[in-house]
């Protein structure tokens, strides 16, 4: 029961935590494009669950070694991102967020892992042209700031 005797519905979505990871190699930013509903053929950063007893940083870091065979240097916190999916009477379907990783490219070539079916280094000024998960094209020009990277 819920504060004032309310019973709280079983199916309720409950926010998770998440990670994720901008990984720059000059002027280029790490993308995968997720092969998994809800957003299946789009395009986003390396990142997913943390899982218990992880930090949101190793999260990040690990997440961005089973999706694209990366490593990365330099990782630090640059932001925070929600995202809220609705069903089509507008009711929460799941709910995240995001804590958003910035670091450089350390080793490896992008290779399509776990729920990535494409990894790949896209210039920071082609990002227009992809159609990409809500809001990933602000989140990648936050990531680029931090790191002091003009676009």
């Amino acid at each position: 029961m819920s504060k004032g005797g309310e019973t709280k519905p079983r199916d309720a979505v409950h926010p998770r935590a998440a990670a994720s990871l901008a990984v720059f190699k000059g002027r280029s930013v790490l993308l995968v494009r997720r092969a998994k509903p809800p957003v299946a053929g789009l395009w986003s950063l390396p990142g997913g669950h943390v899982e218990a007893g992880e930090t949101a940083i190793d999260a990040a870091i690990r997440e961005l070694a089973e999706e694209t065979a990366c490593t990365a240097k330099d990782v630090q916190l640059a932001a925070t991102h929600d995202v809220i999916l609705r069903n089509e009477l507008g009711d929460v379907t799941r709910q995240f967020m995001i804590a958003v990783h910035a670091g450089h490219w350390e080793s490896g070539t992008p290779v399509a892992g776990d729920d990535a079916d494409e990894a790949v280094f896209v210039a920071i000024n082609g990002l227009r042209e992809l159609e990409m998960t809500d809001r990933a094209r602000d989140v990648i020009a936050k990531c680029a700031c931090v790191l002091g990277i003009a676009e």
